[in-house]
């Protein structure tokens, strides 16, 4: 009833629903919940070919990471919620033609932006090998 009213009142704000309590949670966690309503302004729009967007890390890829070489090698502009200045830019991730995820708790966001936009999505998950 408050989003409603608020978005009445101001509907260039996008007021977003994104409960933390635990025991509210039947489904999905509450971390996960929340990466995935960050995303929940953007709209449906044109894709920009060539740009993947990493999505639901709330720290920036290290630079020197292979997934980051990878897709600068590939050509790929490279789209970070930790990386945009302006709200316009954030908005802008939209466009990806390629969403990826990489931790467990991002998935959903992933995944519903693919549901959502029409954003292909990849689950990266990091796998470590302990060496002795």
């Amino acid at each position: 009833m408050i989003i409603d009213e608020l978005s009445a009142l101001f509907p260039q704000v996008h007021f977003i629903d994104c409960y933390m309590t635990p025991t509210m949670r039947k489904s999905i966690s509450p971390d996960s919940l929340m990466r995935k309503q960050l995303y929940e302004p953007l709209e449906k729009c044109e894709k920009k070919p060539k740009t993947a967007a990493i999505i639901g890390c709330d720290r920036a890829t290290d630079e020197a990471s292979e997934l980051v070489k990878i897709i600068n090698s590939a050509g790929f502009e490279l789209l970070d919620i930790t990386k945009c200045k302006t709200y316009e830019e954030y908005l802008s991730m939209a466009e990806s033609s390629l969403n990826i995820t990489y931790i467990s708790t991002a998935k959903p966001s992933g995944e519903e932006l693919e549901k959502r936009l029409g954003t292909k999505h990849l689950y990266l998950p990091c796998a470590m090998a302990m060496m002795r």
